[in-house]
C-alpha cells in the first residue's frame, strides 16, 4: 500500500517568505499535522533548507511534543528532506565536516521520532565516493533507516552505477543489505529530459524509462510529485509538460510494477490562504491515478 503526503510548508501560508519550500515556525507546524490529518494525509516530509536551524527539533523536550503531535493527529513523518545540503561543496573539508554533524543530528531526530528516510539531493559535482562515505557511513551503521538519493542532474544509469558502488563497491565496504536508493522526482526530471525528449508531451515516456532503470535494480525507494512547465515553473498536476495523459501512463507503469513506496506531493502552492483546498484536489488527481 502507496502512503501519499504533502513537503511541510505547503499547508502553510507564506505570507512574506519567498521561496515555495520552506519550514513553517512555531504554531504553524502543529496546524500542519491539524490539516494534513483532516485532509487524511498520511504524512508530511520534513524539510531542512539552506536557513536552519530548526528550533523546533533542537532538544529532548521538542522532540517530544512532535511526537505528541505525531500521535495525537495520526500523521507521521516518514522522510526527511535535505535540501540544505545541495550547495554544499563536499571537496571542502571543514564544510564536510560540519555537514557530518548536522545529517547525524537530523537522523538522530528521524530515529526518536520514528522516521524511516533520509531524502539526500545531490548534485552530480558532489557524486564523489569517499567524500559521501565520510557522510552517510555513521547514520548506516547507528540508526536503521533508509538513505535515498534525488539525483538532481544525473541519468538514471549513472545513479545506479553510483548508488551500486555505495551498496557494494569495495571502497565503501558496507553491507548488501544496506538501505541506499534512489528519490525518484518526476517533476523535476521530466523537465531535463525535455532538453533532449521531442516533442515536449512525450517527456514521461523518458521518465518511464528513468524509473525503470531503477526499479530493475531494485532501488525505487521514494517518488516526489511536481509538475513543471516549459519555463521551469512548477504547476498544477496534469497543467504542464506531462499532462494528464502522461500521468496515467506513469502510474500505470507504477502500478505494472507494484511500486510500494511513498509518494510525496512537492507540488505549486495556490492562493494565498487557500492552502488546504489546493493541495486536496493535488490529492484526490494522485488517488485518481491510483485507482486507474
Amino acid at each position: 500500500m502507496n502512503n501519499i503526503g504533502v513537503m511541510q510548508g505547503r499547508l502553510t501560508n507564506p505570507y512574506d517568505r519567498d521561496n515555495i519550500q520552506f519550514m513553517p515556525t512555531n504554531d504553524e507546524i502543529s496546524q500542519e499535522f491539524r490539516k494534513a490529518s483532516c485532509m487524511s494525509l498520511d504524512y508530511i516530509e520534513w524539510i531542512i533548507p539552506a536557513k536552519i536551524p530548526n528550533s523546533f527539533l533542537g532538544n529532548y523536550y521538542d522532540q517530544e511534543t512532535l511526537k505528541y503531535l505525531i500521535s495525537n493527529s495520526g500523521v507521521s513523518i516518514r522522510s526527511i528532506c535535505l535540501d540544505y545540503l545541495m550547495g554544499l561543496d563536499f571537496g571542502q573539508e571543514d564544510t564536510l565536516a560540519k555537514a557530518i554533524d548536522s545529517i547525524n543530528w537530523i537522523a538522530s531526530i528521524a530515529s526518536n521520532i520514528g522516521c524511516k528516510t533520509i531524502v539526500i539531493p545531490i548534485y552530480n559535482i558532489n557524486m564523489n565516493i569517499k567524500q559521501i562515505r565520510y557522510l552517510i557511513s555513521l547514520i548506516l551503521e547507528r540508526y536503521n533507516l533508509k538513505i535515498v538519493f534525488e539525483f538532481l542532474d544525473s541519468n538514471s544509469s549513472t545513479g545506479i552505477n553510483f548508488i551500486n558502488d555505495l551498496n557494494y563497491g569495495n571502497k565503501l565496504c558496507f553491507r548488501e543489505d544496506t538501505k541506499v536508493g534512489c528519490c525518484f522526482d518526476i517533476g523535476n526530471n521530466c523537465l531535463v529530459l525535455g532538453n533532449v525528449v521531442t516533442p515536449p508531451q512525450k517527456n514521461y515516456e523518458g521518465i518511464i524509462k528513468e524509473m525503470e532503470t531503477y526499479y530493475r535494480h531494485d532501488k525505487l525507494y521514494h517518488i516526489h510529485i511536481k509538475e513543471k512547465d516549459k519555463h521551469g515553473n512548477t504547476v498544477s498536476l496534469g497543467k504542464g509538460i506531462i499532462g494528464n495523459k502522461g500521468w496515467r501512463e506513469i502510474f500505470s507503469f507504477l502500478k505494472d510494477i507494484n511500486y510500494g513506496g511513498d509518494y510525496t506531493l512537492q507540488v505549486a502552492r495556490g492562493k494565498n490562504g487557500n492552502e488546504m483546498d489546493y493541495i486536496h484536489e493535488q490529492v484526490e488527481f494522485v488517488k485518481g491515478l491510483m485507482n486507474v
